[in-house]
């Protein structure tokens, strides 16, 4: 399959479920963002994703605002 028939099967169909604009690299940032915040630990990640540099990996391996602050809160009240 061509790369911009996929470009397009994803922009149609699923920008029509999620109502914003999706790009097939946006799928690259859920995997990856996913992963982290379930807890798989970024050398896996990197692999995953094919990176070389795991800086690299850690652009794509986000983690969400209220995730960050649940954790921060964690490690604040000692439940680490």
């Amino acid at each position: 399959m061509a790369a911009r028939t996929i470009f397009h099967i994803i922009n149609t169909k699923i920008s029509a479920i999620v109502g914003e604009h999706v790009h097939p690299h946006m799928l690259r940032h859920s995997f990856a963002s996913r992963l982290r915040e379930n807890g798989a630990p970024l050398e896996l990640i990197q692999e995953a994703l094919g990176h070389q540099n795991i800086s690299t990996t850690l652009i794509y391996a986000r983690i969400s605002t209220t995730k960050q602050r649940a954790d921060i809160a964690r490690y604040l009240e000692g439940r680490a």
